[in-house]
């Protein structure tokens, strides 16, 4: 039922069926595992925190901030992009930042993306931010949890533009499809890296 669930919500937004998935408690712990993938397939090692480098806005929901502390990233560089009038972020700055740090002999790998803020609802470019993360090879990870759903309506098409773009999304159920409180769920777009990173083994299983 799990499975099904996560690909349908995969299919929904666009991803391939190389994506996979889990249910989880909730945004919090969605988010851990997107970053915790986004660490593990950039290859990110202790050695490597001081000059690795993570994006996003101070619009972003506080539950990012624990999930990189928790994944053990705090000394990672963070740089919050400018956000634009609707509190979206400013993409053209986030290029100009990423192509700074590379000049810099740093290493941009991780851009995190909003769609839906909790002080202001906005939604961050997504289309643009994906072009941006996928030519600078870094990963892009979506925080959908109040607006991804909202892409079952037509009227949120054009606003959700590109949400088939990240490498890692989370949604929560219990916002868009008003489910019970404490239900969310993370995709990644190829399961393979979700695995590789999250699955445990051990001969009682």
């Amino acid at each position: 039922m799990e499975n099904m669930m996560t690909n349908w919500m995969a299919k929904i937004i666009g991803y391939p069926v190389e994506a996979g998935g889990n249910l989880t408690s909730g945004g919090s712990i969605a988010n851990l595992v997107g970053i915790i993938t986004a660490r593990d397939s950039a290859g990110i090692k202790a050695k490597d925190f001081e000059k690795s480098v993570i994006y996003m806005t101070n619009q972003a929901h506080h539950s990012i901030d624990k999930a990189i502390r928790i994944a053990g990233l705090k000394e990672c560089v963070q740089r919050l992009i400018p956000v634009d009038e609707r509190w979206r972020m400013k993409s053209h700055l986030l290029e100009e930042a990423i192509i700074k740090d590379k000049q810099d002999w740093l290493n941009p790998f991780l851009v995190i993306a909003s769609a839906g803020t909790t002080d202001t609802e906005a939604v961050d470019p997504l289309k643009d931010i994906g072009e941006i993360a996928a030519n600078h090879k870094i990963w892009f990870h979506l925080d959908a949890a109040y607006g991804g759903f909202f892409i079952l309506a037509e009227s949120a098409i054009e606003t959700l533009k590109g949400i088939e773009r990240p490498d890692s999304i989370i949604m929560d159920p219990h916002k868009g499809l008003f489910l019970p409180y404490g239900s969310g769920a993370v995709l990644v777009k190829d399961k393979m890296k979700l695995h590789e990173s999250n699955r445990y083994m051990a001969n009682y299983m």
